[in-house]
């Protein structure tokens, strides 16, 4: 709750404080007044002083809460719990809170009642100063030691991203997906570190930071497997940016682009083939409703005096991937009560909504769908490689079987056609004519009675574009799409496909932070004993649902090498999904309200919170105590020492000031007024220096 609600921090103490002392306090009666009070609750309320905070609290309490005046009087309530109910509805709205902190803040209450005496709760405070060092020095480095500690035991890899809030800072977050010490069975990607970077973003830049970050040491160096990251040249460049980098200094890590974010680019290419005219119908009708609540008012009268729920068109994103889908798709909801508000509100915007248009949009939209399940599907976090190149190869297949001959649609011919739509007159036997993709693809869409209701001179264009938009997505994926990295394909053998000893090679010589050169003999020995068992036990099973990591740690006695490189295979990112994920939670804790948070108040306050995500159960430790205590000490003793020398910058300054004064009154001439001033100024001297020395004792 502290790392959300920093600055309320006080506020939370003394008001739990308040709490609990007038409940804990109505079960001994010499805090009743009278035995009419025992009875008559509404009296007791009368008298405020017995529940909120004592004078002595509010004295050294710095920033004084709000409280009600004695004068004023509290509307009656029915019993305790109504009156617990409000004093929290109280203190929400005092500090502008969430309402939906009252559960949790209620349960976090009655928690302090089980666990803190009353005394305690009386006698301790909580400045911003202590909460900042709580959450940055003791709970927030404790987490983050512990991340440290897993990399130093378990392979990982790196998924790294760069954003910026809207107070014009800029940050690199860095996750890290890996095994978990008390279960190997399914890696977790968790933050490790939030860096606020400068106005460089160079490839050498971010390796700096990465290396500060994460790679600290060299067991934690050793165990690193690769990054993913989206396609920024200062990150993904094997030459100057952070994967070129990566791999000069450490050859045995591989670097694979986000997926999610190439399918996106892949869907952003194949757009273009559209008319800019029928993009536009998405984005006028979109801007028309986002700029003007009265609009919106206006639109949902329309849909309610159609009897319809009231539904609003969707703001269009171009910095989110599925927003041009979830756009039009509510455009095409609401198609038919657009027109009645057009027609009565904006005649000049009724062009858009002709029967050709229509089928425009319903066909992008249905091609949008097609593409954006990948998107979609490469955002999960936790998918091994096997199902990633299965997923790879069936979006390709998918798309080209709705433009090639049945007889033509696996995927080694596939992949061999050149899909340039410029030089289709080569690969024109194979493809489906404009008159049977069209036929096709009306009756496999289910768009034949909005089809057949448009002019025969307007059918063509539409399904002609879409031919097109599918031809352009195949060259598309063919230039961006890994299906050809050798590495990608080398690792299928692990996922107990089939059994190539060729692959085990070559990914034992690529990953040599894995398998040394001194264990090769061992690891090729493995392999013979492993081949016999392939042929006997897993043959039989390839393409059923088999347990990856689960069989593996199984093996791991007969086959500890093997094993160990499988495993290792098993932490390979293919997402920054998750960064991405780290900076829409970063808006939660820097607020307009917040906006002075540092990088690393900001990490910590997110270790925490990831660290509750995951855990129901309290993460406190005995490190982080520790961590508290330690700082405490050199807090005091650095105090100590910083009064010990003021004591003595004090009496030196003293000591100089009488040279620095006589040696002026040496210079004074001995004038019977000059005089006096001087043995003026030597008795005010004398009495300083007195006042100082039993200032000192």
């Amino acid at each position: 709750m502290l790392c959300r609600y920093k600055k309320s921090s006080r506020c939370v103490t003394f008001y739990c404080q308040n709490i609990i002392e007038y409940f804990k306090s109505r079960s001994h009666k010499q805090k009743l007044r009278t035995a009419q009070e025992q009875e008559n609750l509404e009296e007791l309320i009368n008298e405020p002083e017995d529940y909120f905070l004592s004078q002595e609290i509010k004295n050294n309490c710095s920033d004084k809460l709000p409280l009600v005046e004695e004068q004023h009087k509290l509307s009656p309530v029915t019993n305790e719990k109504d009156l617990y109910k409000f004093l929290l509805a109280e203190f929400i709205i005092r500090n502008r809170l969430a309402y939906s902190i009252g559960s949790s803040l209620s349960i976090f209450i009655q928690e302090l009642v089980k666990k803190i005496s009353i005394p305690t709760l009386e006698s301790t405070s909580l400045s911003r100063n202590s909460v900042t060092h709580i959450i940055k020095d003791c709970i927030g480095s404790t987490l983050k030691e512990n991340i440290y500690a897993n990399l130093r035991e378990s392979p990982f890899s790196i998924s790294i991203d760069q954003s910026s809030d809207k107070y014009g800072k800029n940050y690199l977050a860095i996750c890290v997906k890996f095994l978990e010490k008390n279960s190997i069975e399914t890696p977790v990607t968790k933050l490790l570190s939030i860096v606020q970077m400068g106005d460089s973003y160079t490839g050498e830049t971010i390796f700096n930071k990465v290396q500060s970050e994460v790679l600290i040491d060299k067991d934690i160096q050793r165990n690193l497997m690769g990054t993913s990251s989206d396609q920024g040249s200062n990150v993904s460049s094997e030459g100057v940016g952070l994967a070129g980098r990566l791999q000069s200094e450490y050859p045995y890590t591989i670097h694979v682009s986000d997926f999610s974010h190439i399918y996106n680019l892949i869907f952003k290419e194949g757009t273009t083939v559209f008319p800019k005219t029928i993009l536009d119908i998405i984005s006028d009708i979109s801007s028309h409703f986002s700029r003007s609540p009265q609009r919106r008012a206006k639109f949902d009268d329309i849909q309610m005096k159609l009897g319809l729920d009231p539904l609003q068109v969707l703001k269009l994103s171009e910095t989110r991937w599925l927003s041009m889908k979830e756009t039009l798709e509510r455009i095409l909801r609401l198609w038919d009560p657009l027109q009645v508000y057009y027609g009565e509100y904006e005649p000049r915007g009724l062009e858009l909504f002709t029967t050709k248009n229509e089928l425009f949009l319903k066909v992008l939209l249905t091609l949008i769908s097609k593409i954006n399940h990948y998107n979609i599907r490469f955002q999960a976090t936790h998918i091994y490689y096997d199902e990633i190149l299965d997923l790879l190869d069936e979006s390709f297949i998918v798309f080209a079987t709705l433009v090639v001959k049945k007889e033509h649609c696996n995927f080694d011919e596939l992949y061999n056609l050149k899909f340039d739509y410029d030089r289709l007159d080569e690969i024109e036997d194979i493809l489906l004519s404009e008159e049977e993709f069209a036929q096709e693809f009306v009756e496999n869409n289910n768009l034949a009675n909005l089809y057949n209701k448009i002019q025969e001179e307007h059918k063509k264009e539409p399904l002609s574009i879409a031919r097109k938009f599918i031809i352009r997505i195949l060259d598309e994926m063919k230039r961006r799409l890994p299906f050809q990295s050798p590495i990608l394909r080398d690792i299928d053998v692990v996922f107990f496909r089939d059994f190539d000893k060729s692959k085990w090679k070559n990914l034992a010589n690529k990953f040599t932070n894995i398998i040394s050169q001194d264990q090769l003999g061992e690891f090729n020995n493995e392999l013979e004993r492993f081949r016999v068992r392939f042929e006997r036990r897993y043959r039989d099973k390839i393409g059923s649902s088999f347990p990856f990591t689960a069989q593996w740690r199984n093996l791991s006695c007969d086959f500890p090498l093997l094993a160990k490189l499988a495993l290792s295979i098993a932490v390979l990112s293919h997402s920054s999904v998750p960064v991405e994920r780290i900076f829409s939670q970063l808006k939660d804790f820097k607020t307009g309200k917040r906006n002075r948070l540092t990088a690393k108040n900001i990490e910590s306050s997110l270790l925490i919170y990831q660290a509750y995500g995951e855990d129901t159960s309290s993460i406190l430790t005995k490190e982080m105590f520790e961590n508290y205590k330690v700082k405490y000490k050199k807090e005091k003793s650095l105090e100590k020492e910083h009064k010990e020398n003021e004591e003595i910058s004090l009496e030196n300054l003293f000591e100089k000031s009488i040279t620095i004064e006589e040696e002026n009154i040496q210079e004074i001439s001995m004038s019977k007024s000059e005089s006096k001033l001087k043995r003026k100024g030597v008795g005010e001297l004398v009495r300083e220096r007195e006042g100082l020395k039993k200032t000192k004792y």
